[in-house]
């Protein structure tokens, strides 16, 4: 029977395989609740509001909304399933879409991962570069401050483990390229992954995290915060320390109120983002300045939309958002879901194990000692046989080095007759520990979409889809 382990390709010669592996997926809550959920935020929230807000960022102000987004890279299957969520959902409570690109984070967006072989023919993950090294932006520059680029192709020192990844690597330079003209990297690489998951994914309108510095409800938070630093602070830390699992660092809090860190980013062009504290803001331009992650979800879920999708990442965080909100503004936001998937590629070497190599090289090994092993069962019976002789005579006190002589004659023996056996076993061997050493990268779930094939994806988005079936309006 074939294993992973006997699946492994020789070195530099992309693997082929037939074996698609489930995608499996996370939706919190059930789908079933997400209509009413939707159609009761939209009934409850403050109109007014969100018509300015969405009328100033361009969404839609004649139906609910439901919106989701990630930073700017390109996007692991697990994201690409938010994204499928958020148009099945809508479809429901025939809600609009939109999508948040967060180009106010930091991002080693040049940085393309891929699964590679190696010259031991182990599969491993390599980094290559879409930018020359000179073109590489400050450490620590928000994505969205960064210009666009004129992007270079991957070289990757090991060949590629999928017939994919040439030609998709390709396809994604040839995007990137008819972008450069982009206002940033940002939208420049947020362009061209709609566009790579277009044929499968049908565009929403989109906002940039900075863009919010010119929408009126920002400007008005800000405000707020610059009036009465420590209580914006105190709450957001006192929800922060409530949810010690989210992963959120609190804020600064100095002894005097311009000492206070706000919740926001200092994002200037082509520079490291920085901390704001409030006695810098009256010095810092408007275009500069970002939200950090909770306050972004939080504006969004004030008057951009009827319901957020997060991934598991920031589901946790946003726990953080619900509890700062109704300590600071006395308001609960609209609703979050969560949706994840995982959809690993077709690689060797995802079920291997320590105890496959284990047993491949204890076979391997004893079957140089065991005719047996070889299907040799003749020279087997008599290598016991003077097993037992030599036994026989060691108890006795005589000498037995003509019969271990005569056991060692056989063993080579059995050795040559048995060569094509043994020469299988330390492949099987190899095998297994070319598997073992590739299991990490078949087991990860985070390879970038555009690797997968597009039946793949397309078994992922139905599969999110249908649970969504028979829960329209």
């Amino acid at each position: 029977m074939t294993t992973p382990a006997d699946a492994i390709a020789p070195a530099h010669e992309p693997v082929s395989s037939t074996t698609q592996p489930e995608p499996s997926l996370t939706i919190d809550p059930a789908p079933g609740r997400w209509r009413d959920l939707i159609l009761n935020a939209w009934k409850n929230r403050n109109a007014e509001r969100a018509r300015t807000f969405r009328h100033e960022l361009g969404l839609p102000i004649d139906r609910p909304i439901v919106m989701t987004g990630h930073q700017l890279e390109v996007w692991h299957p697990g994201v690409l399933a938010k994204f499928y969520a958020c148009e099945a959902a809508a479809r429901t409570a025939d809600a609009a879409t939109a999508w948040v690109m967060v180009d106010q984070d930091e991002s080693s967006f040049w940085n393309l991962r891929a699964p590679v072989v190696d010259r031991d023919g182990v599969i491993r993950s390599e980094t290559a570069s879409l930018l020359s090294p000179g073109a590489r932006p400050p450490v620590g520059a928000a994505v969205g401050a960064c210009p666009a680029f004129p992007p270079e192709s991957p070289a990757y020192s090991g060949a590629p483990a999928l017939k994919t990844i040439k030609p998709a690597s390709a396809r994604l330079v040839e995007s990137l390229q008819r972008r450069q003209s982009a206002g940033s990297a940002a939208r420049q690489i947020g362009a061209s992954v709609a566009e790579l998951a277009a044929p499968l994914l049908a565009a929403a309108p989109t906002v940039y995290a900075t863009d919010l510095a010119g929408a009126t409800l920002f400007k008005e938070l800000v405000e707020r915060m610059r009036t009465a630093p420590r209580e914006v602070a105190q709450a957001y830390n006192a929800a922060v320390r409530a949810n010690p699992g989210a992963g959120v660092a609190e804020l600064r809090i100095g002894d005097r109120d311009e000492q206070i860190e706000l919740p926001l980013w200092r994002a200037p062009k082509c520079a490291p983002r920085r901390r704001v504290l409030c006695g810098e803001l009256a010095d810092i331009p408007r275009d500069e300045l970002a939200p950090k992650a909770l306050l972004l979800t939080l504006i969004f879920r004030l008057a951009g939309c009827e319901l957020f999708i997060h991934g598991t990442g920031g589901a946790a965080y946003d726990a953080v958002t619900d509890a700062w909100s109704q300590s600071w503004l006395g308001e609960t936001p609209a609703p979050r879901a969560l949706v994840t998937a995982t959809l690993r590629l077709p690689l060797p070497g995802a079920d291997a194990s320590a105890d496959d190599l284990r047993i491949a090289r204890w076979r391997a090994h004893h079957a140089r000692h065991n005719p047996e092993l070889l299907g040799l069962d003749a020279l087997g019976a008599r290598k016991r046989d003077l097993a037992r002789r030599i036994d026989t005579l060691r108890e006795q006190g005589e000498d037995a080095s003509a019969l271990f002589r005569d056991m060692h004659d056989l063993l080579e023996t059995a050795r040559r007759e048995g060569e094509r056996e043994l020469k299988r076993l330390d492949e099987s061997t190899r095998r297994a520990e070319l598997a073992l050493e590739s299991a990490e990268a078949a087991k990860d779930r985070t390879w970038p979409f555009i690797w997968h094939e597009p039946d793949a994806l397309r078994a992922l988005r139905n599969r999110v889809h249908s649970t969504f079936d028979g829960h329209a309006s």
